[in-house]
Order: structure tokens, then sequence, then C-alpha cells
């Protein structure tokens, strides 16, 4: 336990050493109270913002708040809110007549363990997808109204089909340096999601 006498470069190298086994713990579905106990560790070394944010590209000083109780406020949110209706209505026209059942594909990153999980990209790293144009032409435009929506090199939007069931395993993103943002478009009874062990329930819109 001595990374308050490392230099900044060895500091990054511990941190990425911690986060890669953190992450193997979670793809192994171990309980998350382990991975926690490694990160509160890793947090009075000075190498985490947070026990529980893990992301392979971590930048410090930032929020780590597992909510963001102001996003009502972000220009994105209240956006997409406005133009709800829009996306709901068409993106819910194109699953009733089966293309984005079809045309989505399973999540690639092994996350789910039970049900499944299918994703249809409409935007990646700032570029639009010509599959989700064609589908689901005013979405695209609404989501690439967004400066912040078209412009992301690490991130992008899309749309999730989960079936009743389906169950996601504990994981982290790629980087905090970006917030995600979730839509719920038709929303089941009892589905839930949890971040940083607070659970919430979804609702449309």
């Amino acid at each position: 336990e001595y990374a308050t006498s490392l230099s900044p470069i060895e500091k990054d190298i511990a941190t990425k050493g911690v986060v890669n086994a953190a992450n193997i713990m979670l793809k192994q579905q171990r309980p998350v109270e382990e991975v926690r106990k490694l990160g509160e560790r890793a947090v009075r070394l000075g190498l985490l913002n947070d026990p529980l944010q893990l992301p392979g590209e971590l930048v410090r000083g930032v929020s780590h708040s597992a909510w963001r109780e102001d996003a009502k406020n972000w220009k994105a949110v209240r956006h997409l809110e406005k133009n709800f209706d829009v996306i709901r209505e068409e993106v819910l026209a194109a699953y009733e007549s089966g293309a984005v059942t079809r045309d989505a594909v399973l999540e690639t990153e092994n996350l789910s363990i039970a049900g499944q999980w299918r994703e249809l990209e409409i935007i990646s790293n700032g570029i639009a997808k010509p599959r989700a144009w064609r589908l689901l032409p005013r979405t695209v435009g609404i989501v690439m109204a967004l400066r912040d929506g078209n412009t992301m090199v690490m991130g992008g939007s899309k749309v999730s089909l989960m079936e009743p069931g389906t169950v996601v395993r504990p994981h982290t993103g790629r980087t905090n340096a970006r917030l995600r943002i979730h839509m719920g478009i038709s929303i089941p009874d009892g589905a839930f999601i949890r971040v940083n062990n607070e659970t919430r329930t979804w609702t449309e819109g």
C-alpha cells in the first residue's frame, strides 16, 4: 500500500491493474461486495474515485455520482423528452412490423446472463448508422440534432430490446468521461435498474 508515493504514470498503471482485476471478477459473476472491497481499498490508496466506478479509461476529479439528480435540467434530456412521443411512435411501429427485431443484433459484451438483449445502433462514434436511418429516420434526426449525440468519440446511441426476464450482470462502461441517458419506450411491469447498489424502476419517457 504505497500508492501515495507513486508517480502519475505508475499510479495510472496501478489503477488499470485494479480495474482489470475488478472487471474480471464481475465477468466471473463474483459477489459485488467482493468487488466493492477491492474498490474501497483502491479508493483509500487514491487509485479510484469510487469503489464501483471501474471504467477502462478513468478520468480523475470528475463527478462519480451513481445517479445524476440534475439530469432533468440537461439540454439533451429536455430535447429527448420533448420529442418522446415521436420517438416512441416510430420505434414501436418499427418493432411491431418486426423490422427492429430483424435488424438488431445480440449485445456483444456478454452482459446478459438470462433472457435476450438485442441492440440496434443509431449512432456510433458520432456517425449515424445507415440501417437506423432507414428504419427510424425521425428518431435518428432527433438524436443527430444534439451536438452531444453526433460528436461522441467514445459512445453512441442505440435502441435496446430486452425480452421479459432478461438479467444483465453488473458491469462498467469504457470511460467515466461520458454520461449515460436511458429513455424507456415500452416498459413492462417489474422492470428495474440497479446502479451502485441503488435500485430504481423504469418509467416511459
